[in-house]
């Protein structure tokens, strides 16, 4: 018979009962404490998690909220310490005074989150007008240009840029002397500027010359808000725009907004008024004046009595602005290649005097807006300006505002030409190319006005 209580089997079955319970204790003692651990690293998990977006929120409040509105009488916006590595001081007293403010959502200081082109708007009182107020450049690229400051002067990051700007202006610089006044000008040589890497990151230096740097150079130092030499190199290292603006001042007809003056590291503009963009919907006859007045830019652009070729490489319509008298200007002068067609015709590489057409070398189907620099500088005239507005703003191609869309069936009937000839602008060909279709459509437009 068998036993099942007592003798070896019975005890050895009993032992291995025992260690079973003990080892299913002992394994859901462990799963408990695993448990309980697991429970307080998920709980200092969380604190950490808490901690560090309790510091993030801390960081943004005190970086971008606090004070709730943007101060332009402090240092913090201005960076009128680090002048004469700024833009020049013509404007502060009336920053300072209260005088010109911001205003409008770019006023707040938790726009800056949004704003990262540093574009503000603001209202100068006593000239009772709407200005834009630019830092030119973005707040890395304003950090890179302290830290360049100091590499081009062989000097240790975070040194004093103040000084490190007006050294680099010395190395920069040479001095003529005026034969006919007998005065010492100030200029900056171009070789010198092309080697501290300018000609290869700014649109206007991609076509070299002294000749060109002179003009901007002369021009910018004689202007009623006389900046000094080190502003001007600051300017050329970040953003010419001012620069630009100086040397061919809207009060000459140019069709560019007003440089105001500055204050630090603020370069203040004159409102050009609402974006061509808000005129896509606008009337027939209201589009044809703008449409003109675009076309006319491209010529006086393209061929003028300095005989400075001036190419905007981007054409698109938010550069562009309308003001109240229905006046278009150009408003974004940081992307313009300049080209001294004077020294062309001096120089004369080879197939100076040639015509050069684009080809929207890079372009898939060829749609869409490309240019070559070299091309541009290497020639008197080229049909970029053309291409650039009939291609960008008023035909119907694929990357184009397409201002002259929904032509009245009158005007079409009067000028059948019409809806050819912006193809052809666009897309260039066909006898006289891209600027002989842009004449043509500007005579045309032009006899619609005059009806």
């Amino acid at each position: 018979m068998a036993r099942t209580g007592g003798g070896i089997p019975g005890r050895v079955f009993l032992f291995h009962q025992e260690l079973f319970h003990v080892c299913h204790n002992q394994s859901l003692v462990y799963r408990l404490l695993t448990m309980a651990t697991c429970r307080r690293a998920r709980v200092h998990r969380r604190k950490v998690v808490m901690y560090l977006m309790v510091g993030v929120i801390w960081f943004l409040v005190y970086r971008y909220i606090w004070p709730l509105k943007l101060d332009l009488r402090g240092d913090s916006l201005t960076e009128l310490s680090a002048c004469p590595a700024c833009y020049g001081a013509s404007l502060c007293p009336s920053l300072q005074s209260g005088d010109l403010h911001l205003h409008g959502y770019t006023a707040w200081s938790w726009s800056r989150l949004l704003n990262v082109k540093n574009v503000f708007h603001g209202f100068w009182t006593s000239q009772n007008m709407s200005v834009v107020v630019k830092k030119l450049g973005y707040d890395s690229e304003l950090v890179q240009l302290d830290l360049r400051l100091c590499e081009l002067v062989h000097l240790h990051d975070g040194c004093d840029v103040s000084q490190a700007v007006q050294r680099l202006a010395v190395e920069l610089g040479m001095s003529v002397t005026n034969q006919k006044q007998g005065q010492e000008l100030s200029r900056l040589d171009w070789q010198k500027v092309e080697k501290v890497g300018v000609s290869r990151e700014m649109d206007w230096a991609q076509c070299s010359g002294q000749g060109k740097l002179d003009f901007l150079i002369n021009m910018s130092l004689n202007h009623p808000l006389t900046p000094l030499l080190p502003n001007l190199v600051t300017m050329l290292l970040v953003n010419q725009e001012p620069i630009l603006a100086m040397a061919l001042p809207s009060v000459s007809g140019w069709p560019f907004t007003t440089y105001l003056g500055s204050c630090g590291r603020l370069a203040i503009f004159s409102h050009a008024g609402s974006s061509l963009t808000t005129f896509i919907s606008s009337s027939w006859a209201v589009r044809v004046s703008l449409a003109i007045q675009l076309l006319e830019m491209a010529f006086m652009l393209s061929e003028n009595s300095l005989n400075l070729a001036i190419y905007p490489t981007d054409w698109v319509a938010e550069n562009f602005a309308v003001d109240l008298a229905g006046i278009v200007r150009l408003v974004d002068l940081e992307n313009i290649v300049l080209v001294n067609q004077t020294m062309l015709a001096m120089d004369k590489p080879s197939g100076w005097d040639e015509p050069y057409t684009s080809d929207n070398y890079g372009c898939p189907n060829n749609e869409c807006f490309s240019y070559s620099s070299t091309n541009l500088c290497n020639h008197a005239l080229t049909d970029h300006n053309y291409h650039g507005v009939c291609g960008s703003l008023l035909s119907p191609s694929t990357y184009s505002m397409n201002l002259l869309h929904s032509i009245p069936r009158e005007v079409v009937n009067r000028h059948t030409l019409l809806p050819m000839l912006l193809e052809r602008c666009w897309r260039g060909g066909g006898e006289g190319g891209r600027k002989m279709a842009a004449e043509m459509i500007k005579d045309i437009l032009t006899q619609e006005i005059d009806k």
